[in-house]
């Protein structure tokens, strides 16, 4: 983790991690209360540093949220999160791998298998099954055939898969090529290539979801969001602290005592109400509200939801990645440096992929320090903090 000035005048908080080690989790309160971020820490047990989330208002935040793969907050319609997302594994398009290649004395980390982008410090094997004929250059390169080292590239070098098993390596293990002698046996000991693995994914989410009865279905297309659509439904739960705002009609929803959720109360006016313990809050509008007058007091229900994304993303944990084409601060974030520029510095950093997310005076970063615990990393401990509805963590896998 570092801080520096980037060349168009923005100090940049920077956090890398390999991600066979960290989660990328959501910090958050109750909805839609908020917290600066020295109380959102708390919130994980395992976040080693931190950075603000997603843009908010009275509602809340202006993007959904995702935790342990369900949604538990979305406004109405479809928004842009970013997170961790369980993909299935292609091997030939690569996936993290942790493993030995044994040359002579010499070991090797493998840190991935056929990775297209291997990362600042990785050991990269590209096998026969490897997509592209020719694998990215590494800062040093390795080939394998037959069980012996075939060639070698202190420099490195752009091989094709052809000439045998060939190995990329960029960072702190690729001084030790330069010592290798050719010919001497090499065996590389991997594990096999997963069914799945979670990586970072940026995506475009609505939440589905239903609540029914023997006999009546009703849709809703917003969770815990405080404004309601005039044109749908809104499911709240726990979640919610506030009192909701009242639909034309309010479904009371509590469970009973074999734990089955039972319709309590259908207020035909609607109803501003808090959340039962254990219970659900349906606030219906317009044709909605018709289907929720169907309800009984009395009826059994289950409630369904979950959400459908634009890119199939299937989402472990995700948030807002801003929205800034819609906040009047033309395309500027604290520090004078536009978005267009932070990206052009990122890249020359070498970064590959980045959202955008809040930014002005909520941008604040903390890191967790084994020997005095948190504090803040991009300015001063005494520096203002703002409240945020939400913040993304660097969480320990471990």
């Amino acid at each position: 983790m570092n801080a520096q000035l980037s060349s168009y005048g923005t100090k940049v908080s920077v956090v890398s991690g390999n991600l066979r080690n960290i989660n990328f989790g959501i910090l958050h309160w109750g909805i839609p209360d908020s917290q600066d971020l020295r109380m959102l820490n708390y919130t994980s047990y395992s976040a080693l540093a931190s950075i603000n989330g997603d843009y908010m208002d009275n509602n809340g935040p202006w993007s959904a949220m995702i935790e342990d793969n369900s949604m538990f907050y979305a406004p109405t319609g479809e928004t842009g999160v970013v997170g961790m997302a369980t993909v299935r594994v292609d091997p030939t398009k690569g996936y993290r791998s942790q493993g030995t290649l044994k040359i002579g004395t010499k070991v090797f980390r493998i840190t991935g298998v056929n990775q297209p982008k291997p990362g600042p410090s990785s050991v990269v094997v590209y096998k026969s099954n490897y997509v592209n004929d020719i694998p990215a250059k590494g800062e040093a390169t390795i080939v394998v055939k037959n069980g012996k080292l075939y060639r070698f590239y202190p420099k490195g070098a752009a091989v094709s898969k052809k000439l045998g098993t060939v190995v990329q390596l960029r960072g702190t293990q690729t001084s030790l090529v330069k010592s290798l002698v050719a010919n001497s046996t090499a065996r590389f000991s991997l594990t096999p290539a997963p069914f799945t693995e979670t990586r970072m994914a940026a995506d475009s989410v609505r939440a589905i979801g239903s609540i029914s009865s023997a006999t009546t279905t009703l849709n809703f297309d917003s969770i815990n969001y405080g404004y309601l659509s005039p044109y749908g439904a809104t499911l709240f739960d726990q979640n919610y602290l506030a009192v909701t705002k009242s639909g034309r009609v309010t479904l009371r929803i509590q469970p009973d005592e074999q734990g089955r959720l039972v319709v309590r109360n259908v207020y035909r006016q609607g109803y501003f109400t808090k959340v039962d313990a254990g219970g659900f809050i349906v606030q219906a509008s317009s044709t909605q509200a018709n289907t929720a007058l169907r309800f009984k007091a009395g009826d059994v229900v289950t409630i369904s939801r979950s959400y459908r994304s634009a890119g199939k993303s299937q989402f472990v944990n995700a948030a807002g990645r801003g929205r800034g084409e819609n906040a009047d601060d033309g395309g500027y974030r604290l520090g004078g440096s536009t978005t267009d520029q932070i990206g052009l510095w990122l890249a020359q950093l070498g970064a590959t992929d980045a959202v955008l997310l809040d930014g002005g005076g909520s941008t604040t970063m903390e890191i967790n320090d084994p020997e005095t615990g948190w504090k803040r990393f991009d300015l001063p401990d005494n520096a203002w903090y703002r409240s945020l509805a939400n913040a993304f963590a660097i969480e320990s896998k471990n």
